[in-house]
């Protein structure tokens, strides 16, 4: 049986739209790397970025969330394996327009999953996932 380039590509890119992108990290910690970075999606012109990476036993979560308003101030809420890990609420250091969250989170056996989602008071709202 014989099937065209065409339709394996189309199935390929089906699959990695299904699975959101959490597929590349899974890779990338199957390759041995213990380092995954993932962009998220904001409602408005803002930008979310999570860095997971493996830390003798822990994990340890960096979100940056930048902001095209300076002092922007943002509620956060970091969940690893859909259990509620933290609720705080972030602003940029004077000066700067990208507020920063870091966790260490514990390293569970398999691959870990943490989600973000971000608001702030003008109504807007960013989302961010990635496996380690």
């Amino acid at each position: 049986m014989h099937v065209s380039p065409d339709r394996v590509l189309a199935l390929l890119a089906l699959a990695l739209a299904l699975t959101g992108g959490g597929a590349t990290a899974a890779a990338a910690r199957a390759s041995g790397d213990d380092d995954v970075r993932v962009r998220g999606t904001c409602s408005g012109s803002s930008a979310i970025r999570l860095r997971l990476r493996a830390d003798d036993g822990r994990i340890r979560a960096e979100l940056e969330l930048a902001s095209p308003r300076k002092g922007a101030v943002w509620t956060v809420v970091i969940l690893h394996e859909r259990r509620l890990v933290a609720r705080v609420t972030a602003r940029a250091q004077v000066g700067d327009d990208t507020a920063r969250v870091r966790r260490l989170l514990a390293d569970w056996y398999g691959t870990d999953t943490v989600s973000v989602r971000a608001s702030r008071a003008a109504g807007e709202t960013c989302r961010v996932s990635a496996t380690l």
